[in-house]
């Protein structure tokens, strides 16, 4: 018997640019990452008994080059409602290293973490 998924991909449709509407394998994992690393950002927030707001999204770009073929480049935009910069910043590497899917692309040099006001 096979398990109905707790959530809907096409409730997800509004994370992904408007250019790249298909649930292509760069969308997927934009969108992995961005919910799987907003979610560690929640529980950071939640063990150290904060309530903001967060959001991460992600950049997803296809390059092919000589040296590395065809590839991706991800950017992950944080931001969290009432702090800073660096407290952001802070936080989101924190997060960076604690998420599953960070912890599978984290190495990639074409992986980053950026700040974004929330």
């Amino acid at each position: 018997m096979s398990k109905k998924p707790d959530k809907d991909l096409s409730e997800f449709k509004p994370l992904l640019n408007e250019t790249d509407n298909d649930l292509t394998p760069k969308n997927l994992i934009a969108m992995a990452w961005s919910l799987c690393l907003n979610a560690t950002v929640q529980s950071i927030l939640e063990a150290n008994k904060k309530d903001h707001k967060s959001r991460v999204t992600v950049e997803a770009e296809s390059k092919r080059n000589k040296e590395h073929g065809l590839h991706y480049i991800l950017k992950a935009y944080v931001a969290i409602d009432g702090y800073s910069e660096d407290d952001t910043i802070k936080l989101a590497k924190m997060a960076h290293r604690l998420c599953p899917i960070s912890k599978l692309i984290e190495a990639n040099e074409f992986v980053s973490v950026n700040y974004e006001a929330y």
